[in-house]
């Protein structure tokens, strides 16, 4: 499913800090278990692509949820994903609408709204 790609390795062994990598667009991230981390197989088939998070102050860890959300934000923001003319489109909200305006619910489908 990689194809030719080679995946990001979000590990607290990595080479680089994760604000410092040089992602591009259709780069893979991938995080291990929160006890177990990544196969050490993994870290020797791509020993220059995996990048950690810094802590700072008296904590362990992150969750996997915190760190993925941290590294897929800068992720995104390093390869230019937030700086497109168009902007991303919700799933059942037509092109061209404008951010806030509430999408038409389909036929047969009630839509509320509170106000």
């Amino acid at each position: 499913w990689l194809g030719e790609r080679q995946p990001w390795l979000v590990t607290k062994f990595g080479a680089a800090r994760f604000d410092r990598a040089a992602y591009t667009r259709g780069d893979v991230l991938i995080l291990g278990n929160e006890v177990r981390g990544l196969p050490a197989d993994w870290h020797a088939r791509w020993p220059t692509r995996t990048i950690t998070i810094p802590l700072l102050g008296p904590i362990r860890s992150f969750n996997l949820t915190n760190a993925a959300a941290m590294v897929l934000g800068q992720a995104l923001t390093a390869s230019g994903v937030f700086d497109s003319e168009t902007p991303l489109t919700p799933p059942g909200v037509p092109p061209g609408v404008p951010p806030g305006v509430p999408p038409t619910a389909p036929p047969g489908i009630q839509s509320d709204s509170i106000g």
